[in-house]
C-alpha cells in the first residue's frame, strides 16, 4: 500500500501494476521484459523501487507513479534483491550477493554510494527498515529473524523457528514487533505444508495460504497481505478478512500457427542435423562424431561409418593419442561405462564396471595411460587404461563440461559452475583447473563477469601443445595463450562470427573443428574463413510394414472424457485410417494389446534429458514410453538434442552406412484421422502394457 494510503502496487504475470486501494482495474508502469518482483513506494507515495532483471541480473530500478522517471541503480553480475526505502526517502536497504553470499546492503539514493551493513555465511536477505530508520531486520539462513542497528552494528536474533522457512519481516507501526511470513510442515509435493504470518511466534490466523511477501500496514490495527490469490485486509485484533478485488488487463498476441508438416511415411533421404560431439583426429584426417544413435567415424571427403551398429545409447567419442583407438561412452552391459575400440582390428574393450556410477565424457591423457571421465553426480575420475583402476580427482559439480588434459599431464581442465552464494544457483560457468596429483582445483574466469556458453562440450579444451585453450562464449570461439598449468597467458581471442558449439584440435595445434548449425567447421586456429566438412549423412522413415491392427483392451483417443472397449485400430501406411470393433475380420499383422489401455502418445514439453553429466542412457527413453510419452523435447539442453521421439528405436533408415532398427510394434506412430479423433492432428499412439527400449536420436 502506498503510504498515502491510495494505491497498491503489485508484481503480477512480471509486470508492476497499480490498483486503487478498494480495488477495481490496475494500471501498468513496466513493459513485458522487465521481469520485475518486490515493488516498494517511498515515503511521499511518489516514486516505486523494484528488482528487475531487465539486463540480465537482477538490479534496483525506480519508477514514478505516474509511469515516468525509469531508472536503473545498480549494475554488474551479482543480485540485487527485495529493495526497501528508508522511512526518510534517502536510502534503499537490499540484500545481494555481492560478498559471496547474500548480505543486507544499504544504498544512499542521492550517490549511489552503497554500504554493506550485515554479510555472513548463513545467507541474510529480506530487509524491512524499523519506523524510526534505525534498525533493519532481515530473513538470516531460512530458520532465524535477525535485527542489526544501522549505525553501529550490533545484531540480536528477534525469533529463530528451525525446521521452518521463514520469510519477509514487516515491523509494526509502532516499532515494537515484528510480522513475518512462515512456512513449516512439508516439502510439496511430498507433503503439503502450511504457510502462515506470524507474530509473537504465533499465526495471526489459520486457513489460508498466505504468500511469503512484507505486509502493508493501513493503520496501526489493519494490513494489507496477499493469500489464496488474493489481496486482502484483516484487522490485528481479528475477524473476517476482505478481499481487495482487481483487475489487469493484458494482451494476448494473436495469429496463426504455422506448424511444420512432419513426414512420416515418405522414403525421401533427409540430411542429419542432430550431430553432438565431434572430435578430430591427432592426424586431422579424421572425425568421429555422434549421430542416428551410433558413434560415426569418417574420413574428411569420404562418407562416416557406424561404430556399432547396435542399438545402445553411446556417446563422447575420443581418440586416444596415436589415433588407433576410440574411446566411448554405452549402456551396452547395463549402464553407462567407458569402452574402447581398436580400430585395427575391430575389437571392443570394457573399461569401466562402477557399481552405481556412470562413466560419461572420456577424455585421454597425454601419453595415452589414462582417460578422465565424469560421473553422473559430476565428479572427475581418471581410469588406468592398462588396469582399469579408478581415482576420484575431484568432488561433483553441478553438471561439469567435459575434461581436458594440459600437455604435461598434471593438470586437468573443465567447466564448472561456480555459483555465487548458496541461496540461488546464480553464478558464473568458470574454467576449473584440478591438479591430478593433489586433487586441488582454482577457478578461472574465461572473461570478465561472462559465463562459457554451455558446460558440456563447449570448452575450454587444451590444445596438444599445452600452449593455447579454445572454449565459447556467446556462441562464438574464442582461443586464449595459456601457462602449463592452464592459467591465461593472455587475453582470448575472438576466432568465429557464426554460432559456435563443440570444438576441438588437430593434433598439430593448428586447426579446429566445431559445429555450426548442424555442420561440421574447420577453421585455423590463428582465425581466418572457415570451410565446411560435408558429412553426407541422411536419414529415411522406416518403409511401412504394410497393414497393422492393435487390437486393444481399451483405448482413449485423446479427445473423448470415457475410454472405449475391445477396438482394433487399424493402421495403414503408417496411419491410423479407422478403429473398428474387435475381430472384425480384418486382415494384417494383429498386435495383441488386449491388456492394455492404447493411447495417443503424449509430449512432455519440458524435461532435463540427457544433459551433460546425467547417466540414464538406454533407460530413460523406455520410462518415457512406459508413461505414455513418446516426444520430449528438453528446452534446457543443447539445440542438437532438442526432440526426442522415443517412439522409434532410432530416426530410420540411415545411408552413409547409418543403419537403424525398425520400431517396434508394440509402439505405432500414426497421424489420428477423422475416423478416430474428429479431427486430423499428429500424435504417436502407444500401449503402454508393453514399451520397447529405446535408444537416443537426435
Amino acid at each position: 500500500m502506498s503510504p498515502d494510503g491510495r494505491q497498491v502496487a503489485l508484481d503480477l504475470l512480471g509486470v508492476l501494476w497499480l490498483v486503487p486501494a478498494r480495488g477495481g482495474q490496475a494500471r501498468r508502469l513496466t513493459g513485458d521484459l522487465f521481469d520485475i518482483a518486490m515493488p516498494t513506494w517511498s515515503p511521499d507515495s511518489s516514486t516505486l523501487v523494484f528488482q528487475s532483471y531487465r539486463e540480465g541480473s537482477f538490479d534496483l530500478w525506480t519508477i514514478r507513479a505516474d509511469g515516468t522517471g525509469l531508472r536503473r541503480l545498480t549494475s554488474g553480475p551479482f543480485d540485487h534483491r527485495e529493495p526497501v526505502f528508508s522511512p526518510d526517502g534517502e536510502k534503499i536497504a537490499y540484500s545481494s550477493d555481492a560478498p559471496g553470499s547474500y548480505g543486507i546492503h544499504v544504498l544512499d539514493v542521492a550517490s549511489g554510494r552503497a554500504t554493506l551493513v550485515t554479510e555472513t555465511p548463513d545467507e541474510e536477505y529480506e530487509p524491512a527498515w524499523s519506523p524510526d530508520g534505525s534498525k533493519l531486520a532481515f530473513v538470516a539462513a531460512g530458520t532465524r529473524i535477525d535485527v542489526v542497528t544501522v549505525a553501529g552494528g550490533a545484531r540480536s536474533t528477534f525469533a529463530t523457528e528451525p525446521g521452518t522457512v521463514l520469510h519477509s519481516p514487516m515491523w509494526t507501526p509502532d516499532g515494537g514487533d515484528l510480522v513475518y511470513a512462515r512456512y513449516s510442515g512439508g516439502v510439496p509435493p511430498v507433503a503439503v505444508g502450511v504457510a502462515e504470518l506470524m507474530r509473537g511466534g504465533k499465526p495471526l490466523f489459520t486457513g489460508e495460504d498466505v504468500f511469503p511477501f512484507r505486509v502493508s500496514w493501513l493503520s496501526a490495527d489493519e494490513y494489507l497481505y496477499t493469500a489464496d490469490g488474493a489481496l486482502r485486509r484483516r484487522s490485528l485484533s481479528g475477524g473476517t478478512a476482505t478481499d481487495v478485488p482487481f483487475t489487469a488487463p493484458v494482451t494476448v498476441a494473436k495469429g496463426p500457427v504455422h506448424a511444420r508438416p512432419r513426414d512420416f511415411t515418405s522414403t525421401k533421404p533427409n540430411p542429419v542435423l542432430g550431430i553432438g560431439s565431434p572430435v578430430l583426429s591427432p592426424d586431422g584426417r579424421r572425425v568421429a562424431f555422434r549421430a542416428l544413435n551410433d558413434i560415426q567415424v569418417m574420413e574428411l571427403g569420404r562418407p562416416p561409418r557406424p561404430l556399432t551398429g547396435d542399438g545402445w545409447w553411446k556417446s563422447d567419442p575420443a581418440w586416444s593419442p596415436d589415433g588407433a583407438k576410440l574411446a566411448y561412452s554405452t549402456d551396452r552391459a547395463g549402464t553407462l561405462d567407458l569402452w574402447i575400440r581398436d580400430l585395427k582390428t575391430g575389437q571392443d574393450r570394457q573399461l569401466t564396471n562402477l557399481p552405481d556410477l556412470a562413466a560419461v565424457s572420456g577424455t585421454w591423457s597425454p601419453d595415452g595411460a589414462e582417460i578422465a571421465f565424469l560421473d553422473q553426480t559430476g565428479a572427475l575420475h581418471t581410469v588406468d587404461v592398462a588396469t582399469g583402476a579408478v581415482r576420484q580427482i575431484f568432488t561433483a559439480t553441478f553438471e561439469p563440461g567435459r575434461p581436458t588434459w594440459s600437455a604435461d599431464g598434471k593438470v586437468i581442465a573443465l567447466a564448472a559452475v561456480k555459483p555465487f552464494s548458496s541461496r540461488y544457483r546464480e553464478g558464473l560457468s568458470k574454467i576449473l583447473l584440478v591438479n591430478v596429483a593433489t586433487g586441488q582445483g582454482r577457478y578461472v574466469d574465461p572473461m570478465p563477469d561472462r559465463s562459457l556458453q554451455t558446460r558440456g562440450d563447449d570448452g575450454p579444451v587444451w590444445s596438444p601443445d599445452g600452449r593455447r585453450m579454445a572454449f565459447v562464449v556467446a556462441s562464438v570461439l574464442w582461443v586464449v595463450d595459456v601457462h602449463a598449468d592452464g592459467t591465461f597467458a593472455g587475453k582470448p581471442r575472438q576466432i568465429t562470427d557464426e554460432v559456435t558449439a563443440a570444438p576441438s584440435w588437430s593434433g598439430d595445434s593448428r586447426t579446429l573443428l566445431y559445429l555450426n548449425n548442424g555442420r561440421l567447421r574447420l577453421v585455423a586456429a590463428s582465425g581466418g574463413k572457415p570451410r565446411t566438412v560435408p558429412t553426407n549423412l541422411t536419414w529415411t522413415n522406416a518403409r511401412s510394414r504394410g497393414r497393422v491392427v492393435v487390437r486393444a483392451g481399451r483405448m482413449w483417443d485423446g479427445t473423448s472424457r470415457t475410454l472405449r472397449s475391445d477396438v482394433d485400430i487399424v493402421v495403414d501406411g503408417g496411419r491410423v485410417t479407422a478403429v473398428e470393433p474387435a475381430g472384425s475380420g480384418l486382415d494384417g499383422t494383429v498386435v495383441d494389446a488386449r491388456d492394455g489401455v492404447v493411447v495417443p502418445g503424449m509430449i512432455d514439453m519440458h524435461n532435463h534429458r540427457q544433459m551433460q553429466g546425467y547417466g540414464y542412457g538406454d533407460r530413460q527413453g523406455r520410462l518415457w514410453l512406459s508413461l505414455g510419452f513418446t516426444t520430449t523435447p528438453p528446452p534446457a539442453a543443447r539445440p542438437t538434442t532438442w526432440w526426442r521421439n522415443a517412439s522409434r528405436s532410432s530416426p530410420g533408415r540411415g545411408s552413409g552406412r547409418g543403419t537403424s532398427r525398425p520400431a517396434r510394434l508394440s509402439t505405432v506412430r500414426a497421424s489420428i484421422t477423422t475416423s478416430c479423433a474428429r479431427r486430423s492432428t499428429s500424435a504417436s499412439w502407444s500401449s503402454n502394457s508393453s514399451a520397447p527400449r529405446s535408444s537416443t536420436t537426435n
